[in-house]
């Protein structure tokens, strides 16, 4: 099955996410960020991502964002353009996997913009189009998965 068409899109995607998880973890650790999202007290980027809710069990929401769209844009570049290295792989499993893990961070994701709505009445322009590129590539992910059934 020729997945790259997929691949392509989710590296290209997880350089998107990179870029602003990245942005988002400058701003969490810099004590007065001068955001180019702050246009109110109820859109602000830092009153969001130095809320209570930007960490779970010690470290910065956008950190871990940062990670996994670092992973994805690697492994999915490494696919794209390194095919011969999986080719001993069981590609279903392997996307189950990714799409499990996935998942969990649009579920994760949910709740943020949950408490972004209804705790904090603030939203972070940054953290909505983050959290649209992972519901966009958990899709993509689902028709992968689902190609290679």
């Amino acid at each position: 099955m020729n997945i790259t068409k997929y691949t392509k899109w989710l590296s290209f995607l997880g350089l998107i996410g990179v870029g602003l998880a990245g942005y988002l973890t400058y701003l969490h650790f810099v004590p007065e960020a001068s955001s180019i999202c702050e246009f109110s007290e109820s859109f602000s980027c830092d009153k969001v991502n130095k809320s209570t809710y930007s960490e779970l069990f010690g470290i910065p929401v956008a950190v871990m964002g940062l990670l996994y769209y670092l992973a994805m844009f690697v492994f999915m570049a490494l696919f794209s353009f390194k095919k011969k290295i999986f080719e001993k792989l069981d590609l279903k499993d392997i996307f189950r996997g990714i799409l499990l893990i996935t998942l969990i961070g649009i579920a994760f994701t949910l709740y943020l913009t949950y408490q972004e709505i209804f705790t904090l009445h603030a939203y972070c322009l940054f953290c909505v189009v983050q959290q649209i590129v992972i519901l966009i590539m958990g899709g993509i992910l689902f028709r992968a998965y689902k190609k290679l059934s």
